[in-house]
């Protein structure tokens, strides 16, 4: 190589430099704001868990005529397996609250209880048949559970868990989910006339003390799926949000009676 051209390339390669500079710069900001949002978020996740426990302990009951055991997924619906998720395709999370609600019964805080939801028709199978089987496997006698399997999200377990209540002559229960869902299924009964009139307490797991510890992920997993689920409550109308769950489900919302 001449020595001009030498000279012509090295001038290029000092032309270069500055624009992989920018680019190594911008690259270092874009990652800096994104661990920035991704900290807030975690930040804002656990502020959101601690307000939501507050307000839940706060509305804690220790007994009640039944307990209703609200349906979370099957295993690999979102979220990570349970040890046992296998042999009922239960999910982690529907296995902490099934657990729960079995420690409930066999200790006298109530006398049945009530498996909700879960209804998924274009699969053939109920999320709620499902954590009854789990329940009459570890002991709990078939007459102690109820099983509601029309719903197939928040407002229609109420519903119709209310109404299977009814039919039995119960008129409290204890609510059996996470923190964050039942935060905004205390939402739900405070804005819906129809559920006035019945005694609802709430039990949640203690997700330190379960046989199935929560990951950090499942904690974020849990706080966002209630936030997304908020904002489709205030954003949609019923008719929109109704379709959504039809669509993304295969069960409306609106159809279904309280079945045993």
């Amino acid at each position: 190589m001449t020595v001009p051209r030498m000279a012509k390339e090295y001038l290029k390669s000092r032309n270069k430099q500055p624009g992989i500079s920018r680019k190594k710069r911008l690259l270092r900001v874009v990652v800096i704001v994104l661990a920035m949002v991704l900290l807030g978020d975690v930040l804002l996740c656990r502020i959101f868990w601690a307000k939501a426990k507050e307000r839940v302990l706060a509305g804690q009951g220790l007994e009640a005529q039944c307990a209703i055991v609200f349906f979370s997924g099957f295993s690999g619906e979102g979220e990570e397996e349970g040890a046992e998720a296998p042999d009922h395709s239960l999910s982690g999370e529907t296995l902490r609250r099934v657990r729960h609600g079995l420690l409930l019964l066999e200790t006298g805080r109530v006398d049945t209880l009530i498996c909700s939801g879960g209804n998924r028709p274009r699969e053939n199978r109920s999320g709620a048949r499902a954590m009854a089987a789990w329940l009459g496997e570890h002991g709990a006698a078939s007459d102690k559970v109820w099983v509601e399997a029309e719903s197939c999200d928040t407002w229609s377990n109420l519903r119709n868990s209310s109404r299977l209540m009814r039919e039995k002559g119960a008129n409290s229960a204890l609510l059996v989910a996470s923190i964050p869902h039942l935060a905004r299924i205390g939402d739900v009964l405070a804005s819906d006339p129809a559920f006035k009139g019945m005694e609802w307490r709430y039990s949640p797991y203690d997700p330190d003390d379960s046989q199935l510890s929560m990951s950090l992920a499942e904690l974020w997993l849990q706080v966002h799926h209630d936030w997304l689920a908020r904002a489709l409550h205030g954003c949609l109308s019923p008719e929109q949000y109704n379709g959504l769950i039809e669509n993304l489900r295969g069960c409306d919302p609106k159809a279904g009676a309280a079945s045993n």
